[in-house]
């Protein structure tokens, strides 16, 4: 089964190996929805995906099992 929530750094990796410090700061200023968990910052796979593909040309969201 392929993973809908991934963490921080998972996030970073699949948007193309940007830093977890970038998501962070897409996570506050909006461009991405963040899923609280307990203590925990998911964000949805499906939503990296998006973003990717509209603002990331020519970078592909891997879908990883990690």
């Amino acid at each position: 089964m392929d993973q809908i929530l991934v963490d921080v750094p998972d996030a970073a990796r699949l948007l193309g190996g940007i830093s977890p410090r970038t998501v962070r700061r897409m996570l506050s200023d909006g461009r991405l929805t963040p899923v609280r968990v307990g203590r925990r910052v998911l964000v949805s796979v499906r939503q990296l995906e998006e973003i990717a593909q509209t603002h990331l040309p020519g970078i592909e969201a891997a879908r990883a099992v990690v």
